[in-house]
């Protein structure tokens, strides 16, 4: 005798019980999301590991401020190191030592001068702001425009021993004028190259100013040795000549300041 009704038996091909159609309709489900999703290369996990890190970065630097200002520091930091750089390309040993001697002397006081001119140079552009504001964006460069030039300084004075070969020789003209100056300079842009990081800010505190104010004596003394050295008078005016009139509007600036503070 045949089955009842209702068992379950279909005569029809595809008929299918609910039962069946609900675990088919499942299937079929899963199947279409693992189609639409995309293929993953191998090591994906190492991927995902990766992505999900570097977005947990990115939120952080969004919702902490300071977190994203010190990468944006970091980041100019190292760009202006690759722009300062560059001129060391012309240094590369194998030329005439004299000559090498001399142009990184040439590029470490033109740097010295420049870290030396931001300051004065914003002071002076007071009556107008808008020219103030893009002189001011320097102050981000100072600090490693200043370690720039002790470097090029370190080279030059590396190049100086090289081409005197040896140090009785180097002792025997140590007294004269153009050669003790930069000694001297060299002296003092030691002590600023080595606090001219946020660590030394934070330990100095206040005396971390006026210790670098060491840079403006330095920065006499170099005078002093480019003439002797060079005997180019006219040409170390040529460059700080700016710097000294720039002091000097700082100077009166300053003192109408006060004059202004006192009377009020």
């Amino acid at each position: 005798m045949g089955r009842a009704a209702g068992s379950g038996d279909c005569p029809q091909a595809g008929c299918r019980t609910p039962g069946l159609r609900a675990v088919a309709g499942a299937s079929d489900a899963i199947s279409q999301r693992r189609r639409d999703q995309p293929l993953r290369p191998a090591g994906g996990g190492e991927g995902r590991r990766g992505a999900a890190a570097h977005q947990r970065g990115q939120d952080r630097q969004e919702g902490d401020p300071q977190l994203a200002g010190r990468v944006s520091r970091q980041r100019l930091f190292r760009t202006s190191w690759l722009l300062l750089a560059l001129p060391s390309l012309l240094l590369i040993p194998g030329g005439d030592t004299a000559e090498l001697t001399a142009l990184s002397g040439e590029i470490a006081a033109k740097l010295l001068l420049v870290a030396l001119t931001v300051s004065p140079l914003i002071a002076a552009l007071r009556p107008w702001p808008r020219l103030r504001v893009v002189a001011a964006r320097l102050v981000r460069h100072r600090r490693a425009i200043g370690v720039a030039a002790f470097c090029y300084a370190l080279i030059h004075l590396a190049y100086y021993v090289a081409d005197m070969g040896r140090l009785d020789d180097m002792l025997a003209e140590l007294g004269a004028p153009g050669i003790w100056t930069g000694w001297a300079a060299f002296a003092l842009m030691l002590p600023l190259a080595a606090t001219s990081n946020d660590a030394a800010v934070r330990r100095l505190k206040q005396g971390w100013k006026r210790l670098q104010r060491l840079a403006y004596p330095a920065a006499l003394l170099t005078f002093a040795h480019w003439v002797w050295v060079h005997d180019g008078l006219q040409e170390a005016l040529l460059y700080c000549t700016p710097l000294a009139l720039l002091q000097i509007i700082r100077i009166i600036s300053q003192q109408r300041a006060a004059r202004h503070l006192a009377d009020i």
